[in-house]
């Protein structure tokens, strides 16, 4: 039946969220500690709410019993490639001034980057296990916003030290961070591998730069084949529901896991490392040239979206070595995209894109960037968990709904930002010895280079 398949909703489970003081007020008095009272409750509500829908001849089960009352009970995941590519850009533009990078060096730089992410998460971590359970009560309320103060009360440590993408992964306190932690791997990871680069003639360098993508690549498609993970992470409403997306075993595998987001880094190592290369040459890029930038730029990304919509279809049947292929290849095809989108930036293509790119508006949007990507998904929660009745979903509530929780978690991301962010960052400058680079390391401006060489001419 419809109910069965697991890409529709369960149309056979009606779910009601009661309030039982007031819908049941033949049920005893509940006490405030409900554990010793949840089975006795349990059956008292079933037996009112059955009497209640006799007449349509329906009964119900208690699945779950929280309180909620005024004496609470509670106690008081495409940034990769543009992260890699300054990564190896700054640190190819440093080799040559100091022509070795020594471990101190490499060392301080991670605490740079650790004091510039960890005092807006902290303090997201802080209001997510404290504030934020009480700010609120409904039939969703426990299943959306207090699973994820509890994750937080047992798990925020994790995100402190950025593992939380493999530790306690089922239970991960703000789940959007997942990519935080992720980067910071990567980072770790690139760094190593760029100081180890550093000690080899360029024509190595570009040896080792493709053996780590094919490792990459080969990684996550091993790991789609033995596993046998469907092509696309589906989002079935049942999976929905309750945003429990932390119990997907392939999201974890494939998508939020370090490992899983090599070669993508690694691409955008590559892309830095041209650019250093030709920070110093103007490319002579004829009309040719221009056509083939639009085309791999939008044409890869836009590709890879369009193909995987042909693999949700309900009738696309997928075999094991489709799946490996597509996660190994589809999400690097796109990173693939984006870097050469970047690049052709750099060298003056790109007309209303490139524009759009260098808009000062833009400019300050991507400085609240960090702090609203930390906070939007805890303004969603709280939005669905005071919900009380369903929704029908249509384009313009989509529309107006996306629209609200844009604006709404640029708000905070901005108070954020300038409360806790933007001070620590000025802090970090004046008591941390800067990491600047000379003159010769800046990027191609609008201007005609003078000294700059010229070739494919």
């Amino acid at each position: 039946n419809v109910s069965a398949d697991p890409r529709n909703y369960r149309h056979d489970r009606l779910r009601h969220g009661i309030c039982v003081p007031t819908k049941c007020t033949t049920v005893a008095n509940i006490n405030a500690n409900i554990t010793s009272q949840e089975m006795p409750i349990r059956k008292k509500v079933e037996t009112c709410y059955n009497e209640k829908f006799k007449s349509l001849e329906l009964k119900g089960k208690v699945s779950d019993v929280v309180c909620n009352t005024i004496e609470s009970k509670y106690i008081v995941d495409k940034y990769d490639i543009i992260i890699g590519w300054l990564l190896s850009f700054h640190f190819f533009c440093i080799l040559e001034q100091r022509k070795n990078i020594s471990i101190k060096y490499m060392a301080l730089a991670f605490v740079n980057r650790y004091i510039r992410l960890t005092p807006a998460l902290a303090v997201m971590l802080a209001i997510e296990s404290t504030w934020i359970v009480h700010m609120g009560k409904g039939p969703q309320w426990d299943a959306l916003v207090a699973e994820e103060y509890r994750n937080c009360k047992e798990n925020w440590w994790t995100n402190i030290l950025y593992i939380n993408n493999y530790v306690g992964k089922k239970t991960m306190c703000l789940h959007q961070t997942w990519y935080i932690a992720a980067d910071t791997q990567l980072f770790i990871f690139g760094m190593i591998l760029l100081m180890i680069m550093s000690r080899f003639h360029h024509g190595k360098i570009k040896t080792v730069f493709a053996i780590t993508v094919i490792l990459g690549i080969l990684i996550q498609g091993s790991i789609a084949f033995v596993e046998n993970y469907d092509i696309v992470v589906r989002q079935y409403p049942e999976a929905l529901y309750n945003m429990n997306v932390l119990k997907s075993d392939i999201w974890h595998d494939l998508y939020s896991s370090g490992h899983s987001n090599i070669t993508g880094y690694m691409i955008g190592l590559w892309a830095g490392y041209l650019f250093y290369k030709y920070k110093d040459t103007q490319l002579c890029i004829n009309k040719v040239y221009v056509t083939l930038w639009w085309i791999l730029t939008f044409g890869l990304c836009i590709f890879v979206v369009l193909i995987a919509g042909i693999m949700y279809k309900p009738n696309y049947k997928y075999t094991r070595m489709e799946s490996a292929l597509y996660w190994a290849l589809g999400k690097n095809l796109f990173a693939l995209g984006i870097a050469i989108g970047i690049f052709g930036f750099t060298q003056r293509v790109g007309w209303f894109a490139r524009r759009i790119c260098e808009w000062k508006a833009v400019q300050v949007l991507g400085r609240l960037t960090y702090s609203t990507y930390i906070i939007h998904v805890t303004l969603i929660r709280i939005r669905a968990g005071l919900t009380r009745y369903p929704l029908f979903i249509n384009d313009y509530l989509m529309a107006s709904t996306a629209l609200g929780d844009i604006l709404l978690s640029y708000l905070g991301g901005t108070i954020l930002c300038l409360m806790v962010e933007m001070p620590v960052s000025a802090l970090q400058k004046m008591m941390l010895p800067p990491q600047s680079t000379t003159n010769k390391t800046d990027v191609p401006s609008e201007k005609p280079l003078k000294k700059q060489k010229r070739i494919w001419q």
